[in-house]
């Protein structure tokens, strides 16, 4: 799906190592570190939100927010209630 929207096979590689991989500018880097921190630790540290206020506003950081929180939320009710992915969805993520 990555790939519909214009990532390369290795950006999704390097998304896999996270924000520390070979390859991102330094604002993608601290978007995946963001991410990283709001899954873990459920804020952002100091540095990552002082580094996101330098190119998003209030409303894109709420955003941010909003967006992990709600795949991280999706991704407790799916695994909880063991839904399967149909066989339509899953061939084109292969």
């Amino acid at each position: 799906m990555g790939k519909r929207v214009g990532l390369t096979s290795d950006e999704i590689n390097r998304i896999k190592i996270g924000s520390e991989a070979q390859g991102w500018n330094h604002f993608d880097a601290t978007l995946l570190r963001a991410v990283d921190e709001l899954y873990t630790n459920t804020f952002l540290s100091d540095i990552t939100w002082k580094t996101l206020t330098e190119r998003y506003d209030s409303n894109q950081l709420m955003d941010l927010t909003f967006v992990v929180g709600a795949y991280n939320m999706l991704a407790m009710f799916l695994n909880s209630f063991g839904v399967q992915t149909e066989e339509c969805v899953k061939n084109p993520l292969e």
